[in-house]
């Protein structure tokens, strides 16, 4: 090891964070633990968490994956007449942070907007210039087996609506897993003729705990000795009537496992799931 790499690796380990090639994805300066519940977040606590603009307003969410890559739901891309950009390193939709272009969007061959088939919700956004590492700026890992069955609650952030109907703030909320089978039942009731696959989805909500409008391709996230995976992709979202139902009619999340090879290939190697 050189000895300016030995100094750097030394200043890192000072200030228990540095977004170089000495530290992996998944990693967050703010290392405090998170309470239980719908609260609004510093994009420290949550540096991979990206607004994606569509014409210049908050439209969805999604994470970043390498330095230039963002993942979201296939869903928030199906006008295609829309400009989309991605903000990155704030915890408002609205302002701060910096914002990045986005050069190809890739949605999942198979994903069909007015098919009675729910799934394959999932897309890569290439942007255009890297992506510079930081405290506020970091990249997620994405799981490459079932990790969030072991857990007794998951957390979502992203840019969904509030109580009080802002949608400008990164909120987070910790929901627990339920049968898929709740899903498929909440879908068929806001339209009869929807199924979708239950491999490719997790199930999760709480009572007056879920996703809301604006979390679309938010990352559904568990934490491991100190590393955050992506577990799943925000996709299916319950009718607003059964907000404070969540534990009854719970959100589905597309899981980021069944899609590995998927993104492997569609970020041309860049990013591969662990």
């Amino acid at each position: 090891m050189l000895a300016s790499d030995l100094l750097l690796l030394v200043a890192c380990l000072l200030v228990e964070f540095c977004a170089s090639q000495y530290f992996g994805c998944g990693q967050r300066a703010n290392r405090v633990k998170r309470v239980i519940g719908g609260s609004p977040s510093k994009i420290t606590d949550w540096p991979w968490v990206a607004t994606i603009l569509a014409d210049g307003k908050a439209h969805c969410t999604g994470s970043l994956i390498s330095p230039y890559h963002v993942l979201s739901a296939a869903h928030c891309f199906t006008n295609t007449s829309r400009r989309y950009h991605v903000r990155l390193g704030s915890e408002n939709s609205e302002n701060g942070g910096e914002i990045y272009k986005v050069m190809w969007i890739r949605q999942h061959h198979d994903f069909y907007q007015n098919s009675v088939i729910i799934g394959k919700d999932i897309a890569v956004l290439t942007l255009r210039k890297k992506v510079k590492f930081g405290p506020k700026v970091y990249p997620i890992c994405l799981s490459n087996r079932d990790r969030a069955s072991s857990h007794e609650l998951v957390t979502v952030a992203g840019f969904g609506s509030t109580e009080n109907g802002r949608n400008d703030v990164l909120n987070e909320v910790k929901v627990a897993l339920n049968d898929v089978k709740k899903c498929e039942r909440a879908i068929k009731i806001s339209n009869y003729r929807l199924t979708f696959n239950r491999r490719e989805f997790y199930c999760g909500g709480m009572k007056d705990h879920g996703v809301s409008k604006g979390d679309s391709g938010a990352p559904l996230v568990v934490e491991e000795s100190d590393i955050f995976y992506q577990v799943g992709i925000v996709s299916i979202r319950t009718s607003s009537k059964y907000a404070t139902q969540k534990d009854k009619y719970p959100d589905g999340y597309l899981r980021v496992d069944q899609f590995c090879d998927w993104i492997e290939y569609n970020t041309k190697g860049y990013v591969a799931c662990m």
